[in-house]
């Protein structure tokens, strides 16, 4: 076979061809020859990556992972949300800091060191990253990414006053107001480097001139990037995202192996399939029950980190039944969370010990001593007697065997989903038959529409996350999310229900006392913005658990269960580390993208 073409399917290795296409398409091959590449061979030295003076051999080979959307329609631009890249980004731009779950801290990658000052945050850059056109990753570029994130709205610039290039390397971060360093630390350092100001500077000049507005450099498709990462964009079709090692990256002796490829594949049953039949090398996270991948080869091996993201419902406040906290608590109760999680993906997920608006894996470390005053429902057991005081004492009735209201009504307790998400599914329906066992009529409703349907009114309690999600799990993101920023839906924008009547982000919540006796009344958008701001452990603490207490007793969101995320990889012809579960580098988003950079993923024949 010989002559030039563009499509992939003509350039890849024969090995490559029959992990794309499987045996069909290798035994279309036969008979010809695969253009010289010895990609089976063992410890051959067949590809060469050159930059700045150096020349790196590595085996002729191709790492295959995986994407879910079109590789030809994907841009790069971080404030176009339109086909924004879905995993590629990590290896194509650095991070300011990786994530490490292992130790619960950030750990730097192209910013090498960072310090609050009180009222500063100063960055250093590691002074040898370099843009795939040859230019040095300079301060400018991190000025230039920062300054269009205050147009784009960037959370950083709710306390930001100003940024500034004080070197090539060092960036300054000017704070206007008091604010909790944890904060800073995460609004900072959770984003990846990936505006060169050759290319964005002239969408910053017209923004700071006036001459455009941020509609201009949101709706700007870069499809075509200049990158930092130690692979760089090579080709793409409709089947693959192609890129190749760059030898300009620092990252580039650490890895032996010319090219990474991220193929397009549409759903989770053709990941498995993949996974399976050892067609892709990794898969950067796909959920798997244990009944699935059992089955997979003894050479896929696994590593699961946190989400900070778990699936429970959320009430509409509208509604007269789910804006009753009565209703609430006796749906709580009568939910078994940890049979919910055994009947969905157990090895995966996990039930909250205590509903409130904070990662299980941190609930004890946030509520000490007092755990134990907090309400946990229904974690192991259906609490029927409790959910049945709770009703009758808000006036409602158990007429042969179904709950109604004081007029008469039966108590209907519709549950909007999304219809495809099999361990929602699968919880749910576990929580539907205990709500109808206790006396509710309850249902779920399956849509193919389901962030259409979010955006309406048209539902009582709808399946929705209760956490906010990763990478940090400090509590501040969840509790504001639960109490005064749900995001469910755009026109539902205050806790707990989109009315005063029952709470918003300027309204007061009352509940029953933390101790004692009696009653307390907070407001959590009050006392959220004195988190925000607060540099005082003890006044932190305070406040978390005072916010939990008020999730716990009010529950704006129901917790059900909180989930893993599943990252895979493959050692048959990859050098992995032995012990996933304690590298630390391993423990990072995203590990099939993250080891490479560190040596920790290299082909071995």
């Amino acid at each position: 076979m010989t002559g030039e073409t563009s499509d992939f399917s003509d350039v890849v290795s024969r090995r490559q061809f029959v992990k794309l296409t499987g045996v069909t398409g290798a035994a279309a091959l036969a008979g010809c020859t695969d253009g010289g590449s010895n990609t089976d061979t063992e410890g051959g030295s067949d590809g060469t990556a050159t930059g700045d003076g150096m020349d790196i051999e590595y085996p002729d080979t191709r790492h295959d992972g995986v994407t879910t959307l079109d590789p030809s329609n994907v841009q790069w631009n971080p404030v176009n949300s339109d086909n924004y890249a879905q995993i590629s980004h990590y290896l194509l731009f650095e991070d300011f800091a990786t994530y490490d779950y292992n130790n619960g801290e950030f750990t730097p990658a192209a910013v090498s060191e960072w310090e609050f000052t009180g009222d500063t945050f100063e960055l250093t850059l590691r002074d040898d990253l370099t843009w795939s056109n040859g230019d040095q990753v300079t301060a400018e570029d991190v000025v230039t990414q920062l300054k269009i994130a205050e147009y784009d709205e960037d959370a950083m610039w709710s306390w930001a006053s100003g940024v500034e290039a004080n070197s090539d390397t060092e960036v300054t971060i000017s704070i206007g107001q008091d604010v909790n360093p944890s904060l800073v630390e995460t609004d900072v350092l959770d984003r990846r480097l990936a505006m060169d100001r050759a290319t964005y500077g002239s969408y910053l000049e017209d923004l700071e001139s006036g001459d455009a507005e941020v509609s201009e450099v949101r709706g700007f498709a870069d499809s075509d990037p200049v990158t930092n990462g130690p692979f760089e964009l090579d080709q793409k079709d409709s089947q693959i995202l192609l890129t190749t090692l760059m030898g300009d990256s620092p990252y580039a002796s650490n890895i032996n192996f010319g090219e990474y490829a991220f193929n397009f594949l549409s759903d989770n049953n053709a990941r498995h399939q993949a996974l399976q039949s050892l067609e892709v090398d990794s898969d950067y996270s796909v959920g798997a029950p244990q009944t699935t991948y059992k089955d997979f080869p003894e050479a896929v091996k696994q590593v699961q980190i946190p989400d900070v993201w778990g699936m429970g419902l959320a009430p509409n406040f509208n509604h007269p039944i789910a804006g009753d906290r009565a209703i609430r608590q006796a749906v709580q109760y009568v939910v078994n969370r940890s049979l919910c999680v055994e009947n969905s993906y157990p090895t995966t997920k996990v039930a909250p010990p205590v509903p409130t608006g904070i990662s299980t894996d941190y609930q004890e470390t946030w509520l000490g001593d007092s755990m134990g005053d907090f309400e946990e429902y229904g974690y192991d057991s259906r609490k029927t007697e409790e959910a049945a005081t709770v009703l009758e004492e808000a006036g409602y009735q158990k007429v042969d065997g179904t709950w109604q209201t004081s007029d008469g009504t039966p108590v209907t307790i519709p549950i909007t989903h999304p219809q495809g998400w099999g361990d929602w599914t699968l919880a749910l329906e576990t929580a539907v038959d205990h709500l109808n066992q206790f006396g509710f009529d309850a249902s779920l409703e399956g849509t193919g529409s389901y962030f259409d349907a979010l955006t309406s009114d048209d539902w009582v309690f709808i399946a929705n996350t209760w956490l906010h999600g990763g990478p940090s799990p400090y509590p501040f993101y969840s509790l504001r999310h639960q109490l005064v920023q749900p995001a469910v839906q755009a026109a539902h924008t205050n806790y707990p229900g989109y009315t005063e009547q029952y709470g918003g982000s300027t309204a007061d919540i009352t509940v029953p006392a933390m101790s004692g006796d009696g009653e307390m009344t907070v407001n959590p958008a009050d006392r959220l913005s004195e988190l925000s701001t607060t540099t005082d452990e003890a006044t932190e603490q305070e406040i978390v658990r005072e916010l939990a207490w008020v999730c716990n007793q009010d529950l704006p969101r129901i917790p059900i269960k909180e989930k893993s995320l599943q990252q895979w990889l493959t050692d048959d012809e990859w050098d992995i580390p032995g012990n996933l579960e304690e590298d630390a580098d391993a423990n990072v988003t995203w590990a099939a993208t993250h080891l490479p950079r560190v040596g920790k993923m290299n082909y071995s024949g």
